[in-house]
């Protein structure tokens, strides 16, 4: 996230809603079954060739976002839009919950 950040305030693009969606929460796989004709060239090597049921397992963050999770996503986008000219006010972060 920092690197798309960086890259954002680099361009000088001013965002006034930066919206999280789909991936920021935690998932589980709970089932896998023969892919047939849709076999996946990438991904795991054991995962090859395989289909995943996966689904919502609670509303905790995924802990790829880090220790902070949620809180340090949303407070790096309002700290690094905030710098970039064209912003007016405060910048909004939401995320998408299904």
């Amino acid at each position: 996230m920092k690197t798309l950040f960086q890259a954002l305030t680099k361009q000088q693009l001013p965002v006034q809603t930066f919206l999280l969606d789909d991936g920021w929460h935690n998932q589980r796989t709970y089932a896998k079954g023969d892919a047939g004709q849709f076999r996946s060239k990438t991904g795991p090597e054991q995962d090859r060739g395989t289909w995943q049921l996966r689904g919502l397992w609670d509303f905790d963050c995924n802990g790829g976002l880090g220790e902070n999770g949620l809180r340090w996503v949303v407070d790096e986008a309002k700290k690094s839009f905030a710098m970039v000219e064209g912003v007016r006010n405060s910048v909004e972060v939401g995320v998408w919950l299904a």
